[in-house]
């Protein structure tokens, strides 16, 4: 009998943890001509390791890469994350336009 609660129970942790969500974002707007996008998603065991800023450093170079010289202008950011029994997932979306010639 304490097997079948063991593991009623443990199917019940994976459930329960597999659902949670949250999410944030941010926002700047102005609009220019051509729109350009960058993502990015680490998986974080047991939340030990906090998000490097090469991560963000690179989704910006990613958007300036995509505008060459002209820049980029109404970025919007947004994380999530997503809670699994171990540790999350974190992923990252920046957009934005590059800016008039």
């Amino acid at each position: 009998m304490s097997i079948a609660r063991s593991m009623l129970a443990l199917a019940l942790l994976v459930v329960v943890s597999a659902c949670a969500t949250a999410s944030v974002s941010y926002s700047t707007v102005a609009v220019g001509t051509q729109p350009v996008f960058a993502e990015s998603s680490k998986f974080n065991v047991l939340g030990l390791t906090p998000t490097p800023m090469e991560r963000l450093s690179a989704l910006r170079d990613a958007l300036n890469d995509q505008c060459g010289d002209r820049g980029v202008t109404g970025i919007v950011a947004k994380t999530s994350t997503v809670y699994v029994i171990i540790g999350f997932i974190e992923k990252t979306e920046v957009a934005g336009y590059c800016a008039q010639p």
